[in-house]
Order: structure tokens, then C-alpha cells, then sequence
């Protein structure tokens, strides 16, 4: 509506003006009124306005981006917790398993009492952590929850992604074009060049096509006519308001430069922390099969 309103300002306006002449006669007067050259303010103001829609749009995104990624990494923390419970689960079964077999020795008398607290001691010790681990499900399940707006039954567990990007110069700028943030605080600085436009507009005359139409009076009649208008403002406050723009402007570049720069270092790290995790990923798939030999043998 604001950007709809600023457009409205290239169409002419209509005032109307009553009283009385120097005869003490009443008289009307419409006057219909065109701005010709506004010295880019008009200009300036719609595209402030379009900018102002613009953030509005990439602040929306943005919202979102963050709802998803907030329920993505409570997903995956969630999944990762179960699947520690599902171990957790095994080996309270195995120590269960164990002090059940230490327990008829024990009766059996071949072997000492001692075997059997250390027995309970670790079966108790496995039951803990198999509970404190069903805290921490439920804990990220509640979370969860409230994040999508709905109960949450069981989650599946993604199928593990190997496929790498194309190169970390690819990715940063990836994530620098897609990036609400940036595009939000690139909307903001378009917003303060058009405001910086708009004050030096203000500083400059403007030129109107004017009709005057008066019924009444001894000047009854109608007369059209180009006028020139300057306005300065109250103690030249035009030249204030023109540096007061510039420093918004500049304050919203640096400002722009800080989050991209920011952008650019997260993407950094997170492809380091890939390139790590994927390492460690190959390590322990031969420590898993190594163990496995282990065991089998």
C-alpha cells in the first residue's frame, strides 16, 4: 500500500480554496495541479517504497530460514539421541544378560561375590545412561514439537549424503545470494539511497502545471499556467536533512559488508567441520569393520 501511495504521487491533485475577494465578495477557487520535474524526489520516493517491500519480503524469509533451521537441528539432535538410546538399549540387554550369568555362578559358587558387585555396578551404571538419554529424547521431542506447531511420532533418520559441493568458492557464493539476511540489509541500503535521492530532490526547485479555476468574485475565470516552486525549510533544516541521509546510507552499507562478511566466515567453518567430519566418517567406517573382525574372532 505504501509503494501504491508513492505512485500516487506522479498523479495531479485537486485543492479548493474559499473566501472573499478585495470587494468583500465570496469566491471559490479549484485548482488542479500536475508535477512536471520534482528533481527525482517522486522518483526517489517509489523507490524507497519498492525497497521498503522488498526488506519486508526478505525479513519474512528470513523468518522462516530460521524456523527451519531451528527444527532441522532439533530433528538431527533428536535422531541422534535415539539412536544412542537404541545402544543404550542393547547394552542394558547385554548387562542384564551378564548379571544374570554372574548371578548363577555366584550361586553356583564358582566365582566370588565381588564379580557380582561389580556387576550390579555396571548394570546400574548402563541403566543411568540409558535414562538420561531418554530425558534428552524427550526434552528434544518437546522442542520439536513446539517448533512445528504438532505432535511428533517417530522420525525417520535421513540416508547418509555423500555427495560434496562443487568448491568452497561455489558455496559462499551460494549462500551470499540466497541469503535473507543480506538481501533484507540490501533493501535497507537501496532504502537509504533513495532517502539520500529524496532530500536532494527536496534542495531543488520544482516545476508544476497548474489550473486555476475561480467562480465568484471579481477574478471569476480560469487560467492555466507552468509554475516554479523552491522551498528551503525552516532555518535551510533541507541541508540537515541531506547529511542525516548520507549517514544512513553509509551506516547501512557497513552494516550489509559486517553480514556478509559474517555469512562468508559460517561458511567457512561449516565447510571445514564438513571436510573434518567427512575425514572421520571414512576413519571410522574401518574402525567399525575392524571391531567387527574382533568380535567375530
Amino acid at each position: 500500500e505504501a509503494l501504491n501511495g508513492a505512485r500516487r504521487g506522479l498523479w495531479p491533485s485537486l485543492a479548493a480554496q474559499t473566501g472573499k475577494d478585495a470587494y468583500g465578495k465570496d469566491q471559490l477557487t479549484l485548482r488542479v495541479e500536475q508535477p512536471l520535474w520534482t528533481g527525482g524526489r517522486l522518483t526517489a520516493e517509489i523507490a524507497g517504497a519498492d525497497a521498503n517491500l522488498q526488506a519486508a519480503e526478505a525479513q519474512l524469509i528470513e523468518s522462516r530460514q530460521d524456523i527451519m533451521l531451528r527444527a532441522a537441528n532439533t530433528y538431527t539432535e533428536l535422531g541422534r539421541v535415539e539412536a544412542r538410546q537404541a545402544a543404550a538399549r542393547i547394552n542394558v540387554a547385554e548387562h542384564e544378560r551378564l548379571h544374570a550369568q554372574i548371578q548363577r555362578r555366584i550361586e553356583g559358587q564358582v566365582t566370588s561375590g565381588s564379580d557380582g558387585l561389580l556387576a550390579d555396578a555396571r548394570l546400574s551404571q548402563a541403566r543411568a545412561e540409558l535414562a538420561q538419554l531418554q530425558a534428552l529424547g524427550a526434552r528434544a521431542r518437546a522442542t520439536l514439537e513446539q517448533i512445528v506447531g504438532r505432535p511428533v511420532g517417530t522420525i525417520e533418520s535421513a540416508p547418509p549424503q555423500r555427495a560434496s559441493p562443487a568448491s568452497l568458492d561455489a558455496t559462499l557464493d551460494a549462500a551470499s545470494g540466497y541469503s535473507p539476511t543480506l538481501q533484507r540489509l540490501a533493501a535497507q541500503e537501496k532504502i537509504a539511497e533513495a532517502q539520500v535521492r529524496a532530500s536532494l530532490g527536496q534542495a531543488l526547485p520544482q516545476v508544476k502545471l497548474r489550473h486555476d479555476q475561480t467562480q465568484g468574485g471579481q477574478q471569476a475565470g480560469g487560467q492555466t499556467y507552468v509554475g516554479l516552486e523552491y522551498q528551503t525549510g525552516a532555518g535551510l533544516n533541507i541541508l540537515s536533512a541531506m547529511k542525516q541521509a548520507e549517514s544512513r546510507r553509509m551506516a547501512a552499507r557497513a552494516e550489509r559488508d559486517a553480514a556478509l562478511r559474517e555469512t562468508q566466515d559460517a561458511v567457512r567453518a561449516d565447510w571445514s567441520d564438513w571436510s573434518s567430519l567427512t575425514a572421520q566418517a571414512s576413519e571410522l567406517d574401518l574402525q567399525v569393520k575392524a571391531s567387527e573382525q574382533v568380535y567375530d574372532s
